[in-house]
């Protein structure tokens, strides 16, 4: 894991108390609301996907599930979040 993806991942989980975001059980993983997937990561780049921005703790594949976006909703959080890196 890459030290950025790293350094995301810990403030996802410390911003978010270490509570999974549906049901506020204990966190184990971390949810990608745009999905991270090879062909994302080239259309939106590594920082976009691995953004804090686009994680949320979870603490189950159900949970997680829950807290993708749709893919019509992938390109307005990609735009939000490059915004936030660019500034």
């Amino acid at each position: 894991m890459s030290l950025y993806k790293e350094e995301q991942y810990q403030i996802s989980y410390a911003k978010h108390n270490w509570s999974c975001q549906v049901c506020g059980n204990p966190a184990n993983q971390i949810a990608h609301l745009i999905p991270q997937r090879k062909w994302l990561i080239e259309k939106y780049g590594e920082r976009v996907i691995n953004h804090n921005d686009n994680l949320l703790p979870a603490c189950s594949l159900k949970c997680n599930d829950k807290l993708q976006l749709s893919q019509w909703q992938w390109e307005k959080k990609a735009e939000q979040i490059k915004k936030i890196i660019e500034n």
